[in-house]
């Protein structure tokens, strides 16, 4: 069996797609052409939940593109400082590298840690839900992403990261501007936003330090400084990275997460009183990074076909997560399903390491808008999305105090 060669119309739309109702005819399409599909880049697209969970677990096969990666696939651009930094995180480390900077993080993302965040995350979720909803009064109507989820995402990452709240607008301009360099063919003006955000950002971390602008005995910024790395690693450039991860994987994508559920508790008020069901069902329906990139290290079959040495494949989740062999009526929101196996923290060692905080603010969420924002209602149905093919977050999502 070989792989499929992918018609150009059908890339074209699995890379522009910006509906709801757009993806899930596109994902329905991809699926009919198999669980692995070549494309003219030489690389392949997964399809299959099977297939996808496959490549994510097996480490000894497939590896997160890392630094080298980049420089063979897009040669110069991978040395521009949005590329080269983001490469310096999680998402793109291998073996020991990635163990270590994993082992260092853990303990801020324990279940020890995530109780000890709780009461501020359903405090930062609380008021600002309240304000929304007073906003909406008062006006007649606003947008839950640019009012509501945005403040939040910004607030509690400032919380986690120790710094003063009145940084969030600047936290989530950085995580929107970065998020571009994660996506496939970035546009130029978009790469230029990203190195912009990146320079920005390594001068924001530096004068924290430099200034001891954090709290003290609070948040990463000082646990990091406070546990120096045994390897000896320079502080300050341990303490950038990890403000690039936290800005990168913490802020747009639970951004996301939280703009999809609000969608999902507008349309769905009367399913799933189950806040933790209704969170895990919103991860599946509509996950916050739809595609993941990995490499192959070897010569090896998937799915019956053959992938040689060096293949980049981009696993799509957002595709997994609607495979009718794994959930049934995939298209459905059903809280509460009996398979809920879904990929989009992950699997194996790159497990998502902060997939428990995600869920605790977007659970937090649920509870705070059934208490206080039941009455609201949002406006219109195919609502416009960023055209990834990685992000395909809600751009906008207008909420009134009318009728559902």
């Amino acid at each position: 069996m070989t792989a499929v060669l992918a018609d150009h119309g059908l890339l074209r739309a699995w890379r522009s797609a910006a509906t709801e109702s757009g993806l899930a005819k596109l994902y329905d399409r991809l699926r009919l052409r198999g669980p692995v599909i070549a494309t003219p880049w030489n690389s392949v697209l997964v399809t299959s939940h099977a297939a996808c969970r496959d490549v994510l677990a097996d480490t000894g096969v497939w590896r997160n593109p890392d630094d080298e990666d980049f420089r063979q696939h897009i040669g110069d651009e991978a040395a521009k400082p949005a590329r080269h930094g983001v490469n310096q995180t999680l998402f793109h480390l291998n073996g020991a590298d990635h163990t270590a900077q994993r082992r260092r993080l853990a303990p801020f993302f324990s279940p020890r840690a995530l109780a000890a965040h709780t009461t501020t995350v359903q405090g930062v979720v609380g008021t600002a839900a309240e304000r929304f909803v007073d906003h909406v009064a008062y006006t007649g109507g606003g947008d839950a992403i640019a009012d509501f989820v945005a403040p939040v995402a910004g607030t509690v990452m400032c919380a986690l990261l120790g710094v003063s709240e009145q940084d969030h607008e600047f936290i989530t301009r950085m995580a929107t501007d970065l998020s571009f360099v994660e996506e496939l063919a970035p546009r130029p003006s978009h790469a230029r936003r990203a190195d912009a955000a990146i320079t920005e950002l390594f001068t924001y971390g530096r004068k924290l330090i430099q200034d001891r602008a954090y709290t003290p005995g609070r948040g990463l910024i000082a646990y990091l400084l406070d546990h120096p790395d045994s390897s000896g690693r320079d502080a300050t450039k341990e303490v950038i990275t990890a403000l690039v991860l936290m800005i990168t994987a913490g802020v747009s994508t639970s951004m996301s997460l939280m703009s999809s559920t609000v969608l999902a508790l507008c349309r769905n008020p009367d399913v799933g009183h189950d806040d933790t069901a209704f969170v895990d069902e919103c991860l599946r329906w509509d996950p916050p990074a739809h595609m993941v990139g990995r490499i192959a290290t070897q010569d090896t079959v998937l799915a019956g076909t053959p992938i040689a040495r060096g293949t980049l494949a981009h696993v799509l989740i957002g595709a997994a997560n609607r495979d009718p062999d794994v959930f049934a009526d995939p298209h459905a929101f059903v809280p509460g399903r009996a398979q809920s196996r879904s990929l989009t923290f992950s699997a194996g060692p790159h497990y998502c390491l902060g997939a428990g905080l995600a869920r605790q603010q977007a659970v937090h969420l649920v509870a705070a808008w059934r208490q206080q924002a039941g009455g609201l209602a949002v406006e219109g149905h195919d609502h416009p999305r960023m055209k990834g093919p990685n992000f395909r977050h809600l751009l906008h999502l207008p909420v009134t105090t009318g009728p559902r």
